[in-house]
């Protein structure tokens, strides 16, 4: 409804909560005297509503869902509706409720970095929302730093003490997938393949001919498959095991930590992630630039240029980069 303030009887837009379709009382000055155009604002503002839901599944279809991490920001989405409800009309997002989400997540037990990605989730639809011209501007997101310990890597050294602690262990315990954890773990070091890709690796997939290795976009969510070289560690592994892997995700994680532990390592993020991330401080060690390890590890960078040469040749000199680092 439409009322009077004031001496000088300006008009005020005064919708309750039980007819807005956010669910919040919506009261607003309508800057003007004629109670027409009073009116007309009132219907925009009721036609402007964009919920949180709509926003989230048009953006979905039409930005998120093309790129290499969709089904991580179907998830992110999914929770900050839950969170932050899915009616919410996202011109009521502010700077307070974006601190009140922090520390929501926060007391979830989110760490900082999980944080940094929910709230750069929120930050691309809400630019998306101004683009579409659903939104004039969107308010100021916050990022807080990162402690060094998430991007944690290891050395080559115990790398290999990890391996053979492994082994040590199938010694004790014959039969218990001991040695195949090992195998699977100089794999993920060779490769920075996820975990869920090697599980799930089928014989097709490696061509032993030219030692190549093609992960599907079944298994990394991207839109197109990758092929990489491999070394002579991860063909002569999965020419044995004839790409086969009994183990699943959590039989490889609980033997990890068992052994990671066993040698006095008590990081948090020592987890088999690392072997993904050191793979790639590698590559970049060994002379790959970002785009070429981009597409090696099957992810997507914010900002690249054009290359004029093949990158097959660059793709391929990965496998020797990570050769050496096995001598």
């Amino acid at each position: 409804m439409i009322v009077t303030r004031g001496k000088n009887k300006a008009l005020q837009i005064d919708i309750p909560a039980q007819k807005s379709p956010t669910g919040k009382r919506i009261r607003c000055s309508a800057k003007t005297t004629d109670m027409e155009k009073a009116k007309e604002l009132e219907t925009q503002l009721l036609k402007q509503y964009i919920s949180l839901e709509r926003l989230e599944k048009e953006a979905q279809r039409e930005h998120f869902d093309h790129l290499v991490d969709a089904r991580g920001h179907t998830r992110m989405g999914a929770e900050l509706i839950l969170m932050l409800g899915a009616s919410t009309d996202i011109s009521l997002i502010d700077e307070s409720t974006i601190r009140q989400l922090t520390l929501d997540l926060q007391e979830k037990g989110n760490q900082q970095s999980t944080i940094n990605g929910k709230l750069s989730h929120l930050s691309m639809a809400l630019k998306l929302a101004v683009d579409w011209g659903y939104l004039q501007s969107i308010p100021n997101i916050k990022f807080s730093s990162v402690s060094n310990k998430q991007e944690l890597i290891v050395n080559k050294e115990t790398e290999l003490n990890i391996i053979q602690a492994l082994l040590d262990v199938d010694a004790l315990k014959p039969d218990q997938k001991w040695k195949e954890a090992a195998e699977l773990v100089a794999v993920l070091f060779d490769t920075g393949a996820k975990l869920s890709e090697v599980l799930k690796l089928k014989a097709y997939q490696v061509n032993f001919d030219d030692n190549t290795l093609t992960l599907s976009s079944r298994n990394n969510h991207s839109s197109k498959a990758r092929t990489i070289q491999m070394t002579e560690r991860v063909a002569s592994i999965l020419k044995d095991r004839n790409c086969h892997w009994t183990l699943t995700k959590s039989e490889a994680s609980s033997r990890w930590r068992s052994v990671v532990k066993d040698l006095g390592i008590y990081e948090k993020e020592m987890v088999l992630q690392v072997c993904r991330r050191t793979c790639s401080n590698r590559l970049i060690a060994g002379g790959m630039g970002i785009y070429e390890v981009s597409q090696w590890l099957g992810v997507s960078v914010m900002s690249i240029e054009r290359y004029g040469y093949s990158l097959t040749q660059h793709l391929n000199r990965g496998a020797m980069i990570l050769q050496d680092c096995n001598s």
